[in-house]
């Protein structure tokens, strides 16, 4: 948080920076059977931080593209700075599974 600090005042360019993150619930199946995967979510984070528009990218398993969806969503950021002013911005966030 001190880095977007800095740059408000610097009025410098940043991404996104996560705030609250979620873990996401391992699919119980999955889980029991030890199966490592990933998911990639594709959001927009308002400049206010909140994800929308959020988008499965990639999933190894389609229960962890589920699962993923889920906890992005509930994820809050400091949002992407464009000289030193809050904007909305287009990310990915990778999300890993592993028991």
């Amino acid at each position: 948080m001190e880095t977007h600090r800095r740059a408000i005042e610097s009025r410098k360019t940043l991404e996104p920076l996560v705030i609250v993150s979620i873990a996401p619930p391992y699919p119980e199946n999955l889980r029991k059977k030890k199966i490592t995967g990933e998911a990639v979510i594709e959001t927009v984070v308002t400049y206010e931080g909140v994800p929308t528009k959020l988008k499965l990218v990639t999933a190894t398993h389609e229960e962890f593209g589920k699962s993923a969806l889920l906890a992005v969503g509930k994820m809050r950021f400091l949002p992407a700075l464009n000289e030193g002013e809050p904007v909305n911005s287009l990310i990915r966030v990778p999300v890993t599974f592993d028991p």
